[in-house]
């Protein structure tokens, strides 16, 4: 049980900065990687609000920002990536994900919550006022890359999707021809190839440490 709720607010965690105001962190300019800019932050869907210690509020798009941090939630941007959609698949530009883990490849996560058209009877009157529901997607990109790559959420396209990263470590090329991989335990094999360490089957819960 204590292993769900960790995976479970790890994915909620993100939709409920977005639900609240402004809140300590730090932030990485695009144009400065070296300097780390503490303050607070608001983040909104496709935008953040920076604010200093002198009170100014800067808003910054994805392509001003590197990285940013939220209490323990780390960000950071991605592009080329396919999501699907309630009738198609779009292709993302630039945006914030949740950055997972880094290091001979980096896992990301994208985070969007969409609505339900609300559904009406047949006299007009209103019977459901529709619900949200949240999309994850799972996002994989090396660090010579500029684009990132959607994994699949069917358990056995993600380990043929995970096969070509993993080619010179048979342990855990083993994992997946053992069928022991999937979505629940990703960040987890992630976090195994770019350590070097051997796969500990614990979820993560997406958490990270100050960048």
């Amino acid at each position: 049980m204590r292993a769900f709720l960790l995976s479970f607010f790890g994915v909620l965690l993100p939709h409920l900065l977005l639900a609240q105001g402004f809140q300590s962190g730090s932030c990485i300019f695009g144009n400065d990687s070296q300097t780390r800019h503490v303050g607070m932050i608001r983040l909104h869907s496709n935008y953040l609000d920076f604010k200093n210690g002198k009170g100014e509020v800067v808003k910054l798009l994805p392509e001003d920002v590197y990285r940013f941090q939220i209490g323990n939630c780390n960000f950071t941007t991605a592009s080329g990536f396919i999501v699907p959609t309630v009738t198609a698949e779009k292709v993302m530009k630039l945006t914030f994900v949740q950055l997972l883990d880094s290091g001979q490849v980096v896992l990301m996560r994208y985070n969007e919550e969409n609505r339900y058209a609300p559904i009406m009877g047949s006299g007009g009157s209103m019977m459901s006022y529709g619900g949200a529901y949240t999309l994850n997607t799972y996002l994989l990109q090396r660090p010579n890359e500029e684009e990132a790559t959607s994994l699949p959420k069917n358990s056995k396209e993600l380990r043929l999707a995970l096969a070509p990263y993993v080619q010179n470590r048979g342990d855990l090329i083993k994992l997946l021809t053992d069928k022991r991989i999937s979505q629940r335990n990703l960040e987890a094999f992630i976090h195994s190839l770019n350590t070097g360490q051997p796969f500990v089957d614990v979820p993560r819960t997406g958490l990270a440490s100050e960048f």
